[in-house]
C-alpha cells in the first residue's frame, strides 16, 4: 500500500494505492468514519463500493468499505478530520497514528505500507527519512 498525505489546516488529504487481489465476495477494509471518499478507481474506471458502520478495538467509529468485482491497483482519494486518541493537528505539531483509522486497515488488508508526507525539512516525521529532492518525508513498513 502506498499512501501520499498532506495536511491543510486541520484536514488530511490522502491518496492511497491499494493492491487488491480478486476476492469472490469482494475486498473489504476499514477507514475512519470521519474520512470522506472523494473517488476510487481501478484501471482508470470508477470503482463502486458499499459502506457500513463498524467498530474496531482502540479506533474511532469506523466504516467497512467493500469493493466487488475489482482486482488490481485501486487508487483511493479521501480527506477528513482525525478522530480518536493521539491526534494533534496544531501549527507546531502534527501527530496521528494507526489508532486514528486514517488509512485502510483490517478485514482483507495485509500489506506493507509506504507513507509519503508532504512537509519541508523544518518538520520531522518520526522514524522516517527526509527526501529533499521531493520536499517530503518517507517511511516504509
Amino acid at each position: 500500500m502506498k499512501i501520499d498525505v498532506r495536511v491543510e489546516d486541520k484536514i488530511i488529504f490522502v491518496q492511497c494505492i491499494l493492491s487488491v487481489p480478486h476476492f469472490r465476495d469482494g475486498y473489504s477494509f476499514a477507514l475512519s468514519e470521519s474520512m470522506i471518499i472523494d473517488g476510487m478507481e481501478c484501471h482508470g474506471k470508477n470503482v463502486e463500493y458499499d459502506s457500513l458502520e463498524c467498530q474496531m478495538e482502540f479506533k474511532p467509529p469506523m466504516k467497512k468499505i467493500t469493493v466487488k468485482d475489482t482486482a488490481g491497483e485501486i487508487v483511493i482519494r479521501y480527506h477528513g478530520g482525525l478522530m480518536g486518541t493521539f491526534a494533534f493537528l496544531e501549527r507546531s505539531l502534527i501527530h496521528f497514528s494507526s489508532y486514528n483509522g486514517w488509512y485502510p486497515c483490517g478485514f482483507d488488508v495485509d500489506q506493507d505500507i509506504e507513507v509519503m508526507f508532504h512537509a519541508n525539512d523544518t518538520w520531522e516525521m518520526v522514524h522516517a527519512e527526509y527526501i529533499g529532492e521531493k520536499g517530503m518525508w518517507g517511511k516504509s513498513s
